[in-house]
């Protein structure tokens, strides 16, 4: 998926376990669909979990930053802070 620079969106989760990535994971899926029947584009793109750090990384495709904290908060999914992104998956 090519996405432009403008709306790719990193949300940084701090200190986690590899156990809750799954229910996180769907609860972001589940937000993103919800919203978006609402009319608002937003997609969850993936996570990526680092798993030394307990950091996780969850890219989403989405209008702003504000858009992507609102989907977290919504979903109860603890972050750190949201941040522009670039998606340079081929």
């Amino acid at each position: 998926m090519a996405l432009r620079a403008d709306d790719a969106f990193v949300a940084l989760h701090g200190a986690g376990r590899l156990e809750d990535l799954a229910g996180a994971q769907k609860a972001a899926i589940a937000k993103a669909a919800e919203m978006r029947g609402e009319g608002q584009e937003i997609s969850y793109i993936r996570s990526t979990f680092a798993p030394e750090d307990g950091r996780c990384m969850c890219l989403f495709d989405g209008e702003s930053a504000g858009q992507v904290q609102a989907l977290n908060d919504a979903a109860r999914l603890p972050y750190t802070r949201v941040v522009p992104a670039l998606d340079l998956t081929s």
